[in-house]
Order: C-alpha cells, then sequence, then structure tokens
C-alpha cells in the first residue's frame, strides 16, 4: 500500500487532545499548530475525515488533503527539520 503525507485542519473549538489521538491512530504523525497536523497513512483522506467526524462535535470543521512535494511554511510549532522528515521518509 502506498503511504501518502495528508494535511489534517480541524476548527479550533474543538479538542486538540481529541483530534491528535484521532490522527494519531491513523500513522506518524506531528503537530503544525493549534488543530493542524500532518499525517503519513495508508488510510485515504476520507477515512481519516469520517473518524475526526465521529469523535468530535456535530459541527466541527475538517479539512483533509493529500500533500505533495512543493509546500512552504512560516511560524509554525514544529521544526523545518520534521517536516522536511516526513518528506523524505515518504514512500
Amino acid at each position: 500500500m502506498e503511504v501518502n503525507t495528508y494535511i489534517v485542519v480541524v476548527s479550533w473549538e474543538q479538542s486538540t487532545t481529541t483530534a491528535k489521538q484521532i490522527v494519531g491512530s491513523f500513522g506518524e504523525h506531528i503537530l503544525l499548530f493549534d488543530n493542524t497536523f500532518l499525517v503519513q497513512t495508508i488510510f485515504r483522506s476520507s477515512e481519516i475525515r469520517d473518524a475526526l467526524k465521529q469523535a468530535l462535535a456535530d459541527d466541527a470543521q475538517i479539512y483533509v488533503c493529500k500533500l505533495d512535494r512543493g509546500s512552504a511554511w512560516s511560524n509554525i510549532d514544529v521544526s523545518n527539520v520534521s517536516i522536511k522528515a516526513f518528506y523524505r521518509n515518504e514512500q
């Protein structure tokens, strides 16, 4: 199975702890900031979204998108080295 990297964004009103537990259950992950994660997984974006949807409040806003090379970032809570390692480790 192919391992993909996704960005997962959950509305800020939701529990970061709960979101982190759900995202973490799908594979290696890092918290970029607030409720925004990178996750490497063999699962599809819809599977991640559905799991979050089940665990969070009914009005939770959820965005899951497959990432590819060419990303850029600034002032996030994780080191550049950690993010770059996600891309290097991608299969």
